[in-house]
């Protein structure tokens, strides 16, 4: 009986641990890093105004294209690899300023280091790896809509044609 318990408390630890989990769009996530070069990124917090996203690979599905945002926290000098699968991505850029310790201030302050990977509509299982380290420390990252959108051509084409149709049934009814 003694060793059912155990091996089933070990089994629930162990599928704790594994939690990989989806994550949800328009939401920022915390991730921790011991700064070890080629270390992989884990969920951590909450803080920052970011919630914890679990146990790496983190998964969701989008219909369209939507950016993710990768962006150093804390202090200047972090990169980090960023996957899909087994398939590199990207590699954040080092930033010039730091010191920032909320998602959103993280996102406007200037000189940040960052990566921004541009999504297409499909499945996605993201996972990072610490490229260069100065200590350990966080990030945040997130899955959000393209800002500043541009409709389609087709979509473009579709109301020009509506304001021509519009403006010679005016003329007609004015005529």
């Amino acid at each position: 009986m003694k060793k059912s318990i155990a091996i089933a408390a070990l089994g629930f630890a162990a599928a704790l641990s594994a939690h990989a989990g989806p994550i949800s769009v328009e939401t920022w996530y915390l991730g921790g890093f011991d700064g070890t070069v080629g270390g992989a990124v884990t969920g951590a917090g909450p803080a920052g105004g970011a919630s914890n996203p679990g146990a790496p690979a983190w998964t969701f599905t989008i219909a369209s294209d939507y950016v993710l945002s990768v962006i150093d926290c804390c202090a200047v000098g972090d990169t980090f690899n960023v996957f899909n699968g087994a398939t590199l991505l990207g590699t954040t850029a080092v930033g010039t300023a730091g010191n920032c310790f909320t998602a959103v201030d993280c996102d406007t302050l200037p000189g940040v280091g960052r990566g921004d990977f541009l999504l297409s509509a499909g499945s996605y299982s993201i996972s990072m790896t610490v490229a260069t380290a100065v200590d350990s420390g966080n990030l945040f990252f997130n899955v959000r809509d393209v800002p500043g959108r541009v409709p389609e051509p087709g979509t473009l084409a579709l109301a020009g044609l509506a304001l021509v149709g519009l403006a010679a049934a005016r003329r007609r009814k004015q005529a």
